[in-house]
């Protein structure tokens, strides 16, 4: 229940988000009319090929069109239908790591680490866009339940629909992953003679399992590959699916070419923060070994290959390769490090679950009890360990003055931007609400677990504080939240798409012009034309160029933009213009014009 609130709970009551929803759901929608499985495509027309009604998308493969146009023919095409495979996504994603904790670290680790997974903002989010990040988390964490299992053909499989997601990276990083771990594993042993052991030639049984994993992935990964390259064609910029897809989207981001999304080496420290808030403030304590003083011997059953220091170790070199990894990298996203986020998760809750049974006694795993303390009428009442109530006090006091500094942004933003807003004022007391909802929950937290050390009731109602205060903000975002992102931030420009549709029928071709950043939802809201997107200026030698026929023309722009240039381009060159459409952000207005060329005299 907790999961279908979280990420299926009014999933489609918002609209397309930009950029990369929009782009990923478009496509998709013209996968699923036109029946051409192979090439995404965007219903735009090129600019040196007007009378073309789509263009090639190059910059991801094929899967997430997959997906979201299989939702659109079972389900029919709306937001909801394109959003499921994301968020059904995560849902599976979820129970995986609940089955893989319990496996490997006890039933009590496994159920903590689904919660901690689920209520984390960065998954949250993902599961409630159409973006390739739900489904590349999917495919890599099954990869790495494979390694844990030593399943190759599920490793295999997993490694392949990662490359149908997300390019090379797919199979890259689970490879960095087993490399670092085989590294860590030598360094442990000692290094002598380690690095011919590694090199080694498993048995030939073991050699041809490999060998057939190996083929699988590769009757998986490449025939959509060939079949691509030998469709052809180019996209709205001339590339063909080489330049793009091959060397621009893979080896140019991680060298920097993609200039818009560089950022500093260390900004995951930020990212990872927020989007695993606010279990990231308890990871420094659950990565670390438990106090010697609080380690005794094991006494659970064992299992076969699953010691609990190759777990840990597995664990760790899982996340800190895709961390280390994304942060050597030039371009960095929130969502690149969410593949990290299952071992975090694994590990925060075996450490919480640690600290439950610290109440319990040893329990399970024999740990003898702390001290008890005399309560009312004498009787003995648990006490956490003062090690875990002193790291819980810790996190939690890390939590609240994320929260607090993020309410006072909130706060400061507003105001100091007062003369140029940055968002709409309804958003704005939004955002504020949010964030003095979890500035109050993760308050309550506080004061909760700094009571820890007095009896076993205060740590999950310290627990539950934070979760809830992540719940709440959740609920306020998309039940108050979504209809202002539709009213002021995505439907302006979004209803005058669908306003144009009109005219287009008519014959009439429709122009985005010049607004600045691209809003790739609008050509999915264009449903029954393919528009121009143009960004230069001017516009009517584009026009007269385009359109040798004295036509209508629509044209969906800033009013800014009509002012400052365009206007005074139709006076001279004497073209009407009509206002059929307005829309006002609170930032900007939209508006949606019909212009005419003038009439020539006839001979």
């Amino acid at each position: 229940m907790l999961c279908l609130y979280l990420f299926f709970w009014r999933v489609g009551s918002a609209r397309l988000f930009d950029m990369d929803e929009g782009l990923y759901v478009t496509c998709a929608r013209v996968m699923a009319i036109s029946g051409d499985w192979v090439t995404p495509r965007l219903n735009l027309r090129p600019h040196n090929n007007p009378a073309q009604t789509t263009v090639p998308f190059f910059e991801k493969p094929i899967l997430t069109y997959w997906a979201a146009a299989g939702s659109f023919k079972l389900f029919g095409i709306s937001e909801q239908s394109a959003r499921l495979p994301a968020a059904t996504a995560s849902l599976i994603a979820t129970f995986l790591i609940v089955w893989a904790g319990s496996r490997w670290l006890g039933r009590g680790p496994g159920l903590f680490a689904g919660l901690v997974y689920a209520i984390s903002p960065m998954i949250i989010v993902d599961a409630r866009q159409m973006t390739t990040d739900s489904l590349l988390t999917l495919w890599f964490l099954l990869a790495m339940i494979a390694v844990r299992e030593r399943r190759p053909f599920l490793f295999a499989v997993s490694c392949a629909l990662g490359v149908l997601t997300k390019g090379v990276i797919g199979l890259l990083l689970p490879l960095l992953v087993i490399a670092v771990l085989q590294a860590a594993r030598a360094m442990t042993a000692g290094w002598h003679g380690q690095p011919f052991k590694l090199l080694r030639m498993p048995p030939g049984h073991e050699c041809l399992r490999y060998l057939l994993a190996a083929l699988l992935f590769l009757a998986i990964a490449v025939p959509w590959h060939v079949a691509i390259y030998k469709a052809g064609g180019h996209d709205a910029n001339g590339r063909t699916w080489v330049a793009e897809y091959l060397i621009r989207q893979h080896i140019g981001r991680f060298k920097g070419l993609d200039v818009v999304h560089n950022a500093p080496i260390f900004t995951y420290v930020g990212y990872f923060l927020i989007g695993f808030f606010p279990w990231a403030c308890f990871t420094p304590f659950a990565f670390r070994l438990l106090p010697r003083t609080d380690r005794l011997a094991e006494t659970c059953a064992p299992r076969p290959n699953d010691a609990p220091t190759e777990t840990r170790r597995f664990l760790l070199c899982w996340f800190w390769t895709v961390f280390g990894f994304f942060s050597l990298s030039a371009a960095k996203l929130p969502t690149y490090i969410v593949p990290a986020y299952p071992a975090a998760a694994l590990m925060v809750g075996q450490w919480l679950d640690r600290i439950w049974r610290s109440f319990c006694g040893a329990g399970a795993e024999g740990r003898l009890p702390s001290p008890p303390e005399l309560g009312a009428g004498g009787r003995a009442v648990a006490r956490a360990p003062e090690p875990f109530s002193r790291q819980l006090t810790i996190g939690a006091s890390v939590a609240l003055a994320t929260a607090a500094l993020l309410l006072l942004v909130a706060l400061i933003v507003p105001a100091a931007t007062k003369a140029r807003p940055v968002m709409p004022e309804p958003l704005a007391q939004l955002v504020i609400l949010i964030t003095l909802t979890l500035a109050l929950g993760c308050l309550a937290g506080w004061l909760l677990l700094r009571r820890s050390i007095r009896g076993p009731i205060w740590f999950p109602l310290g627990i539950s504080a934070l979760a809830l205060s992540v719940m709440v903000t959740i609920g306020i975002t998309v039940g108050l939240g979504y209809p202002i992102l539709n009213t002021y931030l995505l439907g302006p420009y979004q209803d005058l798409a669908m306003r144009a549709r009109p005219d287009a029928r008519l014959g009439s071709p429709v122009v985005f012009y010049s607004f600045g950043d691209r809003r790739p939802s609008m050509s999915y809201y264009a449903r029954d034309y393919s528009p121009i997107e143009r960004k230069e200026t001017p516009l009517l030698p584009f026009l007269e160029q385009l359109l040798p026929e004295q036509r209508t023309t629509d044209v969906i722009t800033l009013r800014s933009t009509f002012e400052h240039q365009l206007r005074e381009e139709l006076v001279r060159a004497h073209w009407s213009v009509e206002l059929i459409g307005i829309r006002d952000s609170g930032l900007a207005t939209w508006i949606l014009l019909r212009i005419r060329p003038p009439v020539q005299p006839a001979h």
